[in-house]
């Protein structure tokens, strides 16, 4: 009867209705990555890094990394570099730790920081000047502490602008403020504390990287990287970036002959420091 009649009716307009729109799926925000153990500083990030990190060292206070990105294939993937050379302060500190001493002890001769004990840290004011006087193992086991590695060559170089059409560390147009003996007004050729405000700075943040000391890197003599942990032999020679505070030149990548040096991993000089790299972390597979 009419049941009948309505209840097809109602059936046919079931047919003919046009289908409801297509609910928007909005995919979850990704979650920022950031290395175990570190915090932002701040909030400006890039895609999922935060630009700036503070990472915990024992005994001292966090330390600043700055993001440097991928800008290009051919450039190394993105990772995290201190701001500043690893100041004599920072490094006492982690000399305090068992945990940073122990893989040195058979790989010194004289001893863990022997050198470094007394010729680095002796002088007024010292903890805030660069860590000088470290073997390449020292540096090594300073960066493992704080869960990162020594920059490799190609890290340092990204870092201090080479692949951003800077001619060294320091503003695209702007050469550095000054040679460090003038900048400390004796004429007398010394370090400068870490992250003089009147120093020079990279294209990304980076700071004292084109006269106040020259760094460690990674990367050895034939372009190879460290494979042992702390195992580096006496003779192993591994390639320095930077430029020494004793000199009249600052660094730039032109000149990449004449300031790209190599020294043995077991020879720490007065004007060699270093500063430490953390790779940023990935999406898991």
């Amino acid at each position: 009867g009419l049941l009948a009649v309505l209840g097809a009716l109602i059936a046919v307009w079931a047919l003919m209705r046009p289908p409801a729109p297509p609910v928007a799926v909005i995919p979850a925000p990704l979650e920022p990555l950031v290395p175990a153990g570190c915090q932002p500083d701040g909030t400006d990030m890039d895609g999922r890094y935060y630009k700036r990190i503070l990472c915990p060292l024992p005994g001292a206070a966090p330390v600043l990394f700055l993001l440097i990105p991928q800008n290009k294939p051919s450039e190394p993937s993105p990772f995290y570099i201190m701001r500043d050379k690893v100041s004599n302060g920072q490094f006492n500190a982690a000399a305090e730790d068992p945990r940073m001493e122990e893989p040195l002890r058979d790989d010194a001769e004289a001893g863990p920081f022997a050198i470094w004990n007394s010729e680095g840290r002796g002088d007024p004011g010292a903890a805030a000047l660069p860590v000088f006087y470290v073997t390449l193992p020292d540096a090594r086991c300073f960066a493992h502490l704080l869960g990162g590695e020594l920059p490799t060559e190609t890290q340092w170089d990204k870092a201090a602008g080479r692949y951003d059409e800077a001619q060294g560390p320091f503003a695209i147009g702007k050469s550095p403020k000054g040679l460090v003996a003038v900048r400390n007004g004796t004429g007398i050729y010394r370090p400068l504390p870490v992250g003089d405000p009147d120093g020079d700075e990279s294209i990304f943040g980076c700071r004292d990287m084109a006269d106040n000391g020259r760094e460690w890197t990674a990367t050895n003599a034939g372009g190879a990287l460290i494979s042992l942990p702390g195992g580096a032999n006496a003779n192993d020679q591994f390639r320095l970036r930077g430029i020494s505070f004793t000199g009249v030149d600052v660094f730039k990548f032109e000149n990449l002959i004449k300031h790209g040096q190599i020294m043995p991993a077991q020879e720490p000089r007065r004007d060699i420091g270093f500063r430490v790299v953390i790779e940023a972390p990935r999406d898991s597979p």
